[in-house]
């Protein structure tokens, strides 16, 4: 998820919002989930946007959803980011820190 590929989330989105930039991330036909940035950078994006939002990593995450394709692993995103984007709001009142936060990790 990257504003150079059009599908950043930001923070002040309405969950439809959300889930619907989640849906059109552009993923892969493979149907196992693997962490891979440089042969699947659309579902190594997806990963690390669900590592950074559960404090789990991209690897674990992978391994839980294996078969189940990029439906449940849009789904699993979908679940966690909305969530924790509106902590991060109730929480520090600061908008746009979250954002900042993943562009920063993304680009590193």
């Amino acid at each position: 998820m990257s504003k150079s590929y059009g599908n950043a989330i930001n923070i002040s989105m309405t969950a439809e919002e959300t889930a619907k930039r989640i849906k059109k991330s552009q993923t892969d036909s493979e149907r196992m989930i693997t962490f891979d940035p440089e042969a699947r950078p659309g579902v190594s994006g997806l990963l690390s946007t669900a590592a950074i939002c559960t404090g789990r990593s991209e690897v674990e995450i992978a391994e839980e959803i294996g078969m189940g394709g990029a439906g449940a692993l849009k789904k699993y995103v979908t679940d966690d980011v909305r969530p924790h984007c509106d902590g991060v709001l109730e929480t520090t009142g600061m908008d746009g820190a979250f954002e900042e936060l993943v562009e920063r990790y993304l680009e590193a």
